[in-house]
């Protein structure tokens, strides 16, 4: 809950005003604005996530770790690793896993050159679950770029 009051609450108001001066904001106040919403949006998901946990165990439930310091990652999958696990399971489960499946049963029989295959059962399946990914976010254009642009880079 602090995070979300001291923290995050206070990133809020310095990403809300730059991107406000979107089009007068010099190179450094960019970076500045950018960085806000990044820390922002962090605190505020860890905040959600531990609030989550600990209601539900008020009630008797216990829900699983969601959230295990992404921003501390070294890699992009590193990220996805602790950034919203529940989230990337359950694309891993219902998205990713059929559409790889499927697509290494058609291929399975013409293995023959290992570059297609590997685009095929693993570079395909990875892209469109990150772009389903991003439309589960928000239906404009913004979300789709952002999961094209991380289903490219893992």
């Amino acid at each position: 809950m602090t995070y979300k009051i001291l923290i995050a609450d206070n990133f809020s108001v310095w990403a809300t005003n730059g991107y406000d001066l979107m089009d007068s904001l010099h190179f450094i106040e960019a970076w500045i604005t950018s960085l806000s919403y990044t820390f922002q949006l962090y605190f505020d998901f860890s905040a959600y996530s531990d609030m989550a946990i600990g209601i539900s165990r008020m009630f008797g439930f216990k829900l699983p770790q969601n959230f295990n310091s992404p921003l501390q990652a070294s890699s992009l999958l590193g990220f996805w690793q602790g950034w919203h696990m529940t989230m990337t399971r359950f694309f891993m489960e219902f998205v990713y896993n059929p559409i790889s499946i499927r697509l290494t049963r058609k291929e399975l029989f013409r293995r023959s050159e290992k570059f297609r295959f590997f685009l095929i059962t693993v570079s395909i399946p990875t892209l469109i679950t990150f772009l389903i990914s991003g439309l589960w976010h928000g239906s404009t254009i913004n979300f789709l770029c952002f999961g094209l642009i991380h289903g490219i880079g893992l």
